[in-house]
């Protein structure tokens, strides 16, 4: 049986990869969320800054690996000049659609001129850039690879927060702005973990029950270098790089800051933070809260079909206790009002 143009590409990459290593760098095993990340790439060096957002994966018998190529457009043409590409590649953006669903994934963003593909199956990925990796990808690597795999397994990468102590933490929503970053820096000023600011790997409880966990993806905090959090002593010392044009200052977050990136920890509540409200305590409210602070911007940064990913957020804010907590000036009482959300969310979730 001949192979369909997905198959011949990733076989043709898998080949020069192997017959010219030294144009490939292979960066060391990384974590990402429920996976172990192999990531080799030619082209530009700028791609080895991808791997920094994530936490050195160690040696692990029987987990799962995705391997991701990550090239330029020149280096494909080079190796793969006679592979037929789909037209959708050439499509200003959106998936390409002529493949088989339950094995594939491919999407293109030619304004950020960029081709992401997936083999579900063989677990293999790709990222092609015209020339160097951009903002978006090093600070969020991998990311559509990411939501894709989630909603294959029923779970979901949605666009927030936590904050952890001992086995179980907190979930933090929100759009951009809404001072989750803030949040995460006082939360560690405080002595707590955390599992990032920008995205978690969500997974429902199992068919014999349990509690909605979720895992470590990127071990970083953006923060606005002209913000009240610029200097924030969370961060000091951090090693970091400007992006979004010198809009935000990504910090690479030590190991003793970061839980564990292959534990799973519980959520015992979901924080949505709001402004105005002065200094008073954490206030249980509806789900519905927790829906609309966390839905709208995982939907509009997702991939593709995002039903699979609102089931998620939707089964998670209907079991799962909603505090509103406000944004307060003084980092110090930031982190204790996270840490009462913590100590009050998870006495209950020892009676569930």
């Amino acid at each position: 049986m001949s192979l369909n143009w997905a198959e011949q590409l990733f076989s043709v990459i898998e080949d020069a990869a192997r017959a010219h290593p030294r144009s490939w760098s292979l960066g060391v095993a990384r974590n990402g969320g429920a996976l172990r990340i192999v990531h080799l790439s030619a082209g530009s060096e700028s791609f080895q800054e991808m791997d920094r957002c994530l936490a050195v994966a160690p040696p692990a018998p029987g987990r799962q690996s995705l391997t991701v190529f990550s090239c330029t457009s020149e280096v494909l043409q080079e190796i793969a000049p006679t592979v037929r590409l789909a037209d959708g590649l050439h499509r200003p953006a959106g998936s390409i659609t002529d493949l088989d669903p339950n094995r594939w994934r491919w999407r293109t963003d030619m304004n950020r001129k960029v081709v992401y593909g997936l083999d579900l199956e063989g677990l293999r990925g790709l990222t092609v850039v015209a020339e160097a990796p951009d903002d978006s990808e090093l600070s969020a690597p991998f990311r559509t690879h990411f939501q894709w795999l989630a909603q294959q397994r029923g779970e979901a990468l949605i666009h927030a927060a936590m904050v952890v102590r001992a086995q179980s933490g907190v979930l933090i929503v929100g759009p951009g702005g809404a001072g989750k970053s803030t949040t995460v820096c006082s939360a560690l000023l405080a002595g707590l973990g955390t599992l990032g600011d920008d995205y978690v790997w969500v997974q429902p409880p199992g068919a014999t029950g349990g509690t909605f966990t979720a895992r470590s993806v990127y071990q970083t905090v953006k923060l606005r270098p002209s913000g009240p959090a610029a200097n924030h002593p969370a961060v000091q010392g951090l090693g970091h790089r400007s992006v979004r044009e010198g809009q935000k200052r990504l910090h690479y977050l030590s190991p003793e800051q970061s839980v564990d990136p292959q534990q799973s920890v519980d959520i015992s509540a979901i924080v949505v933070l709001s402004r105005g409200l002065g200094e008073g305590p954490p206030r249980q409210v509806s789900g519905s809260a927790a829906l609309v602070a966390a839905a709208p911007s995982t939907a509009l940064q997702g991939a593709d079909d995002q039903q699979q990913t609102l089931a998620v957020i939707s089964a998670m804010a209907r079991s799962i206790p909603t505090y509103q907590v406000p944004l307060v000036a003084s980092a110090e009482l930031q982190g204790q009002l996270v840490e009462q959300v913590i100590a009050r969310s998870a006495g209950a979730l020892m009676h569930v």
